[in-house]
C-alpha cells in the first residue's frame, strides 16, 4: 500500500484569507525584536498574505542556525510558487565570507536575505531619525547603534510596536534605501539594511 501522506500547507485557518493567499515565512537572527516587529497588527491587515515567524532559541542566533531552522520548515510544509521565505540576519560579527556563503545557499534554495549591517536596530532607528542626523560611517559598530536606539526608545520599544513604529514605515523605507547604494550587493554595505525589502513585500 502506497504511503498516502501529504504535505500539509500552514495557512492559519482561523485568520481571515482569500483563495491565493501566499505565506511569507520569516526566520530571525533575534530573539525579540525581530518578532514583535513583524507581528505587529499593522502586517495582518493584507488578507492575501499569511506570516509565519520562526524566532531564534537558546541562542542559537548564528547565520547558519537561522537559515537551518528556515529550510526545516520549507521542507516541512507544502508551499506554492508565490510563497516566500527570508532570512533576517545581522552582519554585527560575521565575516564576510561566512555571510557569502549563507547568501549564496539562500540562492540557491529561492530564500531571500534581508540583512542589516550592523544590526537590525538600525532598521528600528531609522523610524525615527534621518541618516544624515545619524552620523552615520562604516565603521559603525551594533554597539553604537544600540546605544543610540535604546536610550531614545527603550520605553516604546517595550510597549505597543504598532503605535510606535507604523507611523514611519514609509519613512524608514526612504531612509533604508538611501544608504542601500549598491542594491544588486550580496549584502548592503555598513552602515545599511535590507529589510526595508522584506517590509514591502509585506505592505504590497
Amino acid at each position: 500500500m502506497k504511503n498516502s501522506y501529504r504535505k500539509k500547507r500552514p495557512l492559519n485557518r482561523e485568520e481571515e484569507h482569500v483563495r491565493d493567499t501566499s505565506l511569507i515565512i520569516i526566520a530571525t537572527e533575534g530573539e525579540k525584536r525581530e518578532p514583535l516587529y513583524f507581528s505587529m497588527d499593522h502586517f495582518l491587515l493584507n488578507k492575501k498574505i499569511q506570516l509565519k515567524i520562526i524566532p531564534t532559541l537558546n541562542g542559537k542566533s548564528s547565520p547558519r542556525a537561522v537559515l537551518s531552522r528556515l529550510h526545516e520548515f520549507a521542507t516541512e510544509f507544502q508551499f506554492g510558487e508565490g510563497d516566500q521565505f527570508w532570512l533576517v540576519i545581522d552582519k554585527d560579527r560575521w565575516v564576510d565570507a561566512s555571510l557569502h556563503e549563507i547568501t549564496q545557499l539562500c540562492n540557491d534554495r529561492s530564500y531571500k536575505v534581508a540583512l542589516s549591517n550592523p544590526c537590525f536596530e538600525l532598521w528600528l532607528l531609522l523610524h525615527f531619525r534621518k541618516t544624515d542626523e545619524l552620523q552615520l560611517n562604516e565603521a559603525i559598530s551594533c554597539d553604537h547603534i544600540k546605544n543610540i536606539f535604546n536610550p531614545q526608545l527603550a520605553d516604546r520599544d517595550e510597549g505597543n510596536y504598532d503605535a510606535t513604529y507604523v507611523r514611519w514605515i514609509k519613512y524608514a523605507i526612504e531612509e533604508a534605501r538611501k544608504l542601500d547604494v549598491h542594491p544588486d550587493a550580496p549584502f548592503p554595505d555598513c552602515p545599511g539594511t535590507r529589510v526595508y525589502q522584506l517590509v514591502e513585500e509585506l505592505m504590497a
